[in-house]
C-alpha cells in the first residue's frame, strides 16, 4: 500500500508518504505557514522516493476539525491533486487519527486530543482501545473534561496532547485535580494520518463512506459554523463597517 497523506489542520502542516511499513514525512518549523510550504514538500516526497503521484493508491486528506484555513488549504490541495492525477481521496477525520497515532504510548488509559478553539473551547475526543468514548466535537472545556472524567475508570490514566494543551493548561490542571494524567505538547502529524488512512483502508464497512472519494466528495469538517456565517445568522454581518467612509 502506497498513500500520500497531508495534514495541515493545526498551527504546522506536515506531508508524508506511507510505503508498506515505511513512512517518510516532511513538516515545517514555521506556524501557520501552510499556502507556501505544502506544495514543495508534497514535491520534496515524490522525488526523493522516485514516485509519480499516479503511484500512490491514495491521497489521505485530515479534513478536521481544526484551523478553518488551513482545513480549507488541505481539502483544496487534495482536490487539485485528484483532478490532476485521478488519484482516490481519504476523508481521514482528524481527532480520531490524531488519538489513535498517539494510544501506542498510552495503553492502558485514555486519550484525549484537545485542540484550541478559542474563548475557553476545544475541539476534543476521547478514545482508549482504539474505540472512541467521547465523540469527537467542539466543546467548551469543562464539559469536555467532565464528560471524560464521568467516562474513566478510578485509577485510568488520561493523555491530553494538542495545542489545547498549550492554551488551557492551568484551567486543565484545575479541572483534572486528584486524578493521573499527563499533558503532552504535539501536534497533529501526516504519519499519523497515513496510519489511519492504511486502517480504514483494511476496514471498509466502517470508513467505506470516507474511501476512494473523487474531488467533488471531499467535504471539510468544520465542526462549528466559521465566523461569517454565525454573524451571518445572527445577523449582524456588514454592521462593523455600515456608516464608514
Amino acid at each position: 500500500m502506497r498513500l500520500l497523506a497531508i495534514e495541515t489542520t493545526g498551527p504546522y502542516c506536515s506531508a508524508a508518504i506511507l510505503d508498506g511499513d515505511n513512512i517518510e514525512e516532511r513538516a515545517t518549523d514555521e506556524k501557520l505557514n501552510h499556502l507556501k510550504s505544502l506544495s514543495p514538500m508534497i514535491g520534496e516526497l515524490l522525488a526523493l522516493g522516485e514516485y509519480s503521484l499516479k503511484d500512490m493508491d491514495g491521497i489521505a486528506v485530515s479534513v478536521g476539525p481544526g484551523s478553518f484555513t488551513g482545513i480549507r488549504i488541505g481539502v483544496s490541495t487534495g482536490r487539485a491533486l485528484n483532478q490532476a492525477g485521478g488519484v482516490p481521496l481519504i476523508s481521514v477525520p482528524t481527532l480520531f487519527a490524531f488519538g489513535c497515532s498517539e494510544y501506542e504510548g498510552n495503553k492502558e488509559g485514555i486519550v484525549c486530543p484537545m485542540l484550541n478553539a478559542r474563548r475557553n473551547q476545544v475541539y476534543a475526543g476521547a478514545y482508549r482501545d482504539f474505540c472512541e468514548i467521547v465523540p469527537g466535537g467542539p466543546y467548551m472545556l469543562d464539559e469536555f473534561l467532565g464528560m471524560v472524567i464521568a467516562e474513566a475508570g478510578e485509577e485510568e490514566h488520561l493523555l491530553i496532547v494538542g495545542d489545547g494543551v498549550d492554551a488551557y493548561e492551568e484551567q486543565i490542571k484545575e479541572l483534572c485535580e486528584g486524578r493521573s494524567f499527563t499533558l503532552k505538547r504535539k501536534y497533529q502529524d501526516a504519519a499519523g494520518v497515513a496510519e489511519m488512512a492504511a486502517d480504514m483502508l483494511m476496514n471498509p464497512e466502517a470508513f467505506g463512506d470516507r474511501l476512494n472519494l473523487s474531488y467533488n466528495e471531499l467535504e471539510p469538517e468544520y465542526m462549528r459554523m466559521t465566523e461569517a456565517e454565525q454573524r451571518l445568522k445572527e445577523g449582524t454581518l456588514g454592521k462593523g463597517i455600515a456608516g464608514k467612509g
